[in-house]
């Protein structure tokens, strides 16, 4: 027992050990690195924090002022990008200002590095400080600090501060259909955010092969480097963005994200502020800026494009390693080369090695079954204990990472307690099996997702075992905890991260994952004696897990419960309801669903206003509130289409318009306040569907010009938002105590005026 106990204890400090060994610690605020004043750095984050900045809220052009006005002080002459930029994807359009400057190079015909980030914030009463006012500081100190040094880079250097990156990458989009065109940029280095803390990772953005990105990361000498091609593969799965990826998509360009995601709870609140932020991330992020742009404005930025890509990875205080996809092949021939001697040395009868080896499926699936089982359990007895962790929507609540810890280290107790006592004897042969499991799923795995060649490194250190263990068996328990070792340096942070990039509801498969690369160290599993023992040990993370919830309390003002609030009033129906998104009642604005409508009810409220809500009650006097006004002129018939220009005047408190249409139409052409939108193809809009989500800025009239199908319908369901339910008199509410806060993610705080238009051409 106390030889399993060392070894759990030991890979999770190797674990926790390597996630933390990926940042810096300790940061002092007057920090000085190479040129870059830290001061700096958090004056701007600061400066940039004090107010909401979404398009449209009053502190948005205030900053935007601001980096104009820092730009300028360092002698740079800035270029103000405005547009109207609409998605044809998300169908979200607004009025964007992208910022711009160059610091000129002294070979202009090469093409240029650019540095981005985006100086708007969420719509949730977010001031944004790690999303992304972290970026915008990172790159103007990073930017000062070149300049300062009076030495003239070989490229330009691009700084390109986007706007409306938070409503669909608007600003990004507008730039490239617009601007790009006159741009020669080689190089894209984009600066992100899905969190206050953790470790700043790499991850490249490219068109082809990644191999001339990657080692020329390498060559750059990166403080603390951290990225995997494991984890730009789960990225390429997830419908995930960033600014970089319209320019990549659309533009051809490669390019570096970096971001950090760690205290994901706060990301698109008001708790994403400067008291939030970690300085040791922010110092991270500013340093690597820094660095990279010393190394990428010389280098000759047309050799960062190539055909073939490397399987790559860092460890901590080593650095980065890479080597050519190619090389994954090689591996897993080395691993049926060591597992075919195994199993040949260890067994004189094929027929009876057949069936020891079938034999020993079982613990793997048992122990996989098992793992996962106790994270979803201790899951749901959470949310059933503490249900208010289900309303943090960013998927990892507050108490999170102790969730993490006790969820994993159950699952490796469980493992090793399979192992243990299925059969502890002939470890050689359950290492067999465990191999050939890993073997079987590494093929289609790394065939598919090349960057997945990483999960091979501790298959083929296990199988160095089935080696040395029939022949050495002395030398094979010594070396069976440096192969352990080894593996956990490799996979202890990845095992962190999933979690944390995908939210606890991924601790489950992460404990399948776990159990199976203990399989890999069955050398170091000792007999239990008993199923006490194993009983006893897990009970100690379960133990942990609940002295942690106790003594964090759910909920308080450091850790306030996400709420919503809206009110919907339908003109044509003269109807009025109150409802919000959250799971459990907060004691804010309880009585407003004391007579809540009935489950169908609400199901058809949700389906007829597109609002998935969950408590929903019905006013038996409505506040009525005025609708938007609607204008169409006259169509003019084409041979095969019909085009007409639609004028909206929303109030002046309107900050959001939807359009939904209620009958499918084809939208050939689309302009927005004359600025024809970018449409691929044709819009196929089906009934019920959303064509356009419109943001206002100071300017509430909107013209839309639209070329339509001969026969398409003009019937419309239009919803005007406007986030100031809270500050009317007309409503009575009162403001959220200090233990809560605005929910993201959804529309709240905001009263939603529905109609209805519909145009008939024969008339």
């Amino acid at each position: 027992m106390l030889k399993n106990t060392f070894y759990l204890a030991l890979f999770t400090l190797i674990a926790w050990g390597t996630y933390h060994l990926s940042k810096p610690t300790n940061t002092p605020p007057d920090l000085f690195f190479d040129g870059l004043f830290f001061e700096n750095v958090i004056g701007h984050v600061d400066r940039i924090t004090q107010g909401p900045r979404a398009v449209g809220d009053y502190f948005h052009q205030d900053v935007q002022h601001y980096i104009i006005d820092q730009l300028q002080q360092m002698g740079l002459q800035v270029v103000r990008h405005r547009s109207i930029s609409y998605h044809p994807k998300n169908k979200r359009a607004a009025p964007v200002a992208n910022v711009m400057a160059t610091i000129p190079g002294s070979d202009p015909s090469r093409p240029a590095l650019m540095l981005m980030a985006h100086y708007d914030a969420a719509r949730f009463a977010a001031t944004g400080a790690g999303d992304d006012a972290s970026g915008v500081a990172s790159i103007l100190e990073a930017a000062n600090a070149h300049i300062k040094t009076k030495r003239q880079a070989t490229n330009n250097i691009i700084l390109l501060f986007t706007d409306a990156e938070e409503i669909g990458l608007l600003g990004a989009l507008a730039f490239v259909n617009e601007r790009l065109a006159n741009q020669d940029i080689g190089l894209i280095i984009n600066l992100e955010a899905r969190g206050t803390s953790g470790p700043v990772m790499m991850w490249p953005e490219t068109q082809g092969g990644n191999r001339a990105m990657i080692e020329a990361f390498a060559a750059a000498n990166v403080p603390l480097p951290v990225t995997t091609s494991l984890h730009y593969e789960i990225y390429r799965q997830l419908p995930n963005d960033t600014d970089l990826t319209p320019f990549n998509q659309l533009g051809g360009i490669n390019g570096f994200n970096l971001a950090f995601i760690d205290g994901h709870y706060h990301y698109h609140t008001s708790e994403d502020n400067l008291a939030n932020l970690s300085l040791d991330t922010l110092a991270q992020q500013a340093i690597q800026t820094h660095s990279l742009l010393k190394h990428f404005a010389d280098l000759d930025l047309r050799t960062m494009k190539s055909s073939e890509s490397l399987v790559y990875f860092t460890i901590p205080l080593l650095g980065l390693v890479s080597y050519p996809i190619v090389f994954n092949w090689v591996l897993l021939g080395l691993i049926a080369l060591f597992w075919l001697i195994g199993a040949l040395s260890s067994n004189r009868s094929m027929a009876s090695g057949q069936r020891n080896l079938l034999a020993r499926i079982w613990p793997l699936l048992l122990s996989a079954l098992l793992a996962y089982g106790i994270c979803w359990l201790l899951l749901w007895l959470i949310a059933w204990w503490v249900p208010v962790t289900q309303d943090v929507m960013q998927g990892f609540p507050y108490q999170g990472h102790a969730m993490m810890l006790a969820c994993l280290v159950a699952a490796g107790i469980i493992t090793f307690a399979v192992y243990a006592a299925l059969n502890p004897k002939n470890r050689h042969q359950q290492l067999l099996m465990a191999v050939m499991w890993w073997w079987l799923m590494l093929l289609p795995l790394v065939y598919h997702l090349p960057g997945a060649g990483l999960l091979i490194w501790p298959v083929l250190l296990a199988s160095v075992l089935l080696l040395t263990g029939p022949l050495w068996p002395r030398m094979t328990e010594q070396l069976a905890p440096v192969m352990a070792v080894l593996s956990w340096l490799l996979m202890g942070s990845i095992l962190i991260n999933l979690p944390i990039a995908m939210g606890v509801d991924a601790l489950p498969l992460t404990a399948v994952l776990l159990a199976w690369l203990l399989a890999l160290m069955v050398y170091l599993i000792s007999p239990m004696k008993g199923v006490w023992q194993a009983l006893v040990m897990l009970a100690i993370p379960v133990l942990y897990l609940v002295a942690e919830m106790v003594r964090q309390a759910p909920i308080s003002e450091d850790q306030p419960h996400p709420t919503s609030l809206s009110y919907l009033y339908d003109h044509d129906q003269q109807t009025g309801h109150y409802y919000n998104y959250d799971v459990t009642f907060s004691g804010w604005h309880d009585d407003l669903f004391a007579n809540p409508v009935s489950a169908a009810d609400r199901q058809q409220f949700s389906q007829q206003y597109r609002k998935p809500v969950r408590h929903l009650a019905q006013l038996d006097q409505p506040i009525a509130l005025p609708p938007i006004g609607v204008t169409l002129q006259p169509p003019l018939r084409q041979q095969q289409r019909r085009a007409f220009q639609l004028r909206l005047n929303a109030h002046g408190n309107s900050q959001l318009l939807d359009i939904y249409a209620t009958a499918p139409m084809t939208i050939h052409r689309l302009a927005i306040e004359g600025r024809l939108a970018v449409l691929p193809e044709p819009l196929k809009i089906q009934a019920g569907q959303r064509w356009l989500q419109y943001h206002f800025d100071n300017k509430k009239e909107l013209v839309l010009n639209l070329e339509i199908e001969l026969d398409d319908p003009v019937a419309w369901q239009l919803q005007t938002h406007s986030y100031d339910l809270l500050e009317q008199a007309a409503y009575g509410l009162s403001a959220r105590p200090p233990h809560q806060i605005q929910k993201p993610f959804i529309a709240s705080d905001n009263a939603v005026v529905v109609q209805s238009f519909a145009f008939d051409f024969d008339q």
